[in-house]
């Protein structure tokens, strides 16, 4: 539980357990807590952060600030089936959504197939006006990334159709996810959707869904407010450095996102990513080392609407980006490193192989070129940059993140510890190494990996990514209004 792993004849990096990292996270969950963009709570963590990277030793530290469209903030969400018996549900209002009127609405419910939005809106959308849309799966199996992608047209339908209400959620019905929520925003817009769009328990779910398919009229009350303003939320990434000593304009980042969501205390997403970061950079500067390049460490903000805080700093350091070695992400959780994923580049992975067993800190991981869309590191495969993301086996993450179930005491300080004495000795190898790990790519490079991973059109619909020299797609004139 606290290696040190000597690499060639460089440094010895050690974590302790119930160290500095660990600590660190308990202070942000217990005595900040749920990190939502632009909120009270976002700004404070900030100031923490810069308060633990001062701790931590490192140099260069700074705020940059960037903005959102919108600012927003959850009110309450309520719901209770009306007919054809009584009875509360359980349900949470998604980010960036709107409210009903004060007081809430009473309607029926029509289901809509998720797995078919497309048909959907085509067929039936005739029929939504004033009726609470339900999102239930078909069974139809599809493309995961397609699927996502129908929803903002079925919105903006949903939205010319007059529909009353949208709900989603998941049907996970496993012990520990039947009575949770888990809250998303509606887009990656940043913008407010003025439909009421609210998650609701799994288990509640299946009661509406069983009497759907009995053939059953329901009734819903739902009562959503929310609060919205039309100035843009503001926020900050938290920059800290090592400064390289031969090339140090040429940087290594290690980040996490310091958002989260606000139904919890934002400890596994990703609050564990942020006190790894932290924690291998206090063991780097204590080892004494001094990298040929920079390394970087950067806590995003407003990864979860859409890596907005991490597009702001590519944006930001535009003309630096050539000089980005790589950019590594930790966001998959609370548990142990399993792997290392390069997002198409297959040009690296001969390279990370060769470093596995001087980087493991005594954990086989693997090494793949598979892509992982939802991170801060996309933000840098769309730049060009070599982007990593951290495969971790977190066995409960798909039920506790985004719910009100991400709290502090799911952190366990031995891995915390072991993963951040990986990430040291991985950032470091790629800082010293004695040649540079990776080129920027040309767009037309990231484009063709792109449409081969099946990614392209995805991130093209919501306006994450615009490949070079394409024509961009017709604005939505609803959403976001």
């Amino acid at each position: 539980l606290s290696p040190t792993i000597t690499i060639r004849p460089g440094p010895r990096i050690a974590a302790k357990v119930n160290s500095f990292g660990y600590r660190s996270l308990q202070e942000l969950c217990d005595q900040i807590g749920g990190r939502l963009t632009g909120s009270a709570q976002d700004r404070q963590a900030q100031r923490w952060a810069v308060k633990k990277m001062r701790a931590a030793g490192l140099s260069n530290i700074h705020l940059e600030p960037w903005q959102m469209e919108q600012a927003w903030s959850r009110g309450y969400a309520t719901a209770e089936l009306l007919a054809p018996e009584h009875y509360r549900l359980l349900v949470d209002s998604m980010g960036w959504a709107g409210s009903t009127p004060a007081g809430g609405i009473e309607a029926e419910i029509v289901r809509v197939d998720r797995d078919r939005l497309d048909e959907e809106r085509r067929d039936n959308s005739g029929h939504w006006a004033g009726k609470v849309l339900f999102l239930v799966s078909g069974g139809r199996p599809g493309n995961s990334l397609e699927a996502f992608a129908q929803t903002r047209a079925f919105l903006n339908a949903a939205w010319e159709a007059h529909a009353a209400a949208v709900i989603g959620g998941s049907d996970n019905l496993s012990n520990h996810c039947s009575n949770l929520t888990h809250t998303d925003p509606v887009d990656f817009s940043g913008r407010v959707f003025p439909l009421p769009m609210v998650v609701m328990a799994a288990a509640h779910r299946q009661i509406l869904v069983r009497k759907l398919a009995d053939g059953e009229a329901v009734r819903i009350k739902l009562d959503v407010q929310n609060q919205v303003l039309s100035a843009p939320a503001e926020s900050a990434n938290v920059v800290g450095e090592i400064r390289g000593s031969r090339f140090p304009n040429q940087v290594v980042l290690l980040g996490a996102h310091l958002d989260s969501w606000d139904l919890g205390q934002g400890a596994t997403d990703d609050g564990f990513g942020v006190a790894s970061v932290l924690q291998a950079a206090q063991s780097l500067v204590q080892s004494g080392v001094h990298p040929a390049r920079t390394l970087r460490f950067v806590l995003f903000t407003g990864e979860e609407q859409g890596i907005q805080g991490s597009r702001a700093y590519a944006a930001k350091h535009r003309a630096e980006l050539p000089d980005h070695v790589a950019a590594v992400v930790m966001d998959q959780g609370e548990g142990p490193l399993t792997g290392i994923q390069l997002n198409g580049r297959t040009d690296l992975v001969g390279a990370i192989e060769a470093a596995i067993p001087l980087v493991s800190a005594g954990t086989p991981l693997t090494v793949d070129d598979s892509l992982f869309v939802f991170s801060d590191a996309m933000a840098f495969v769309l730049a060009g940059v070599p982007g990593i993301d951290l495969r971790q086996n977190s066995s409960g993450y798909s039920c506790i993140h985004h719910s009100a179930a991400d709290t502090f005491d799911k952190i366990g300080a031995g891995t915390l510890s072991q993963n951040a004495t990986t990430l040291a000795l991985l950032v470091f190898w790629m800082a010293d190494h004695p040649q540079r790990l990776g080129e920027r790519w040309p767009a037309e490079d990231t484009a063709r990996m792109l449409r081969a991973k099946g990614a392209a059109d995805f991130l093209r619909d919501e306006r994450l990514w615009m490949p070079s020299g394409a024509a961009p797609r017709k604005s939505d004139p609803q959403l976001g209004r």
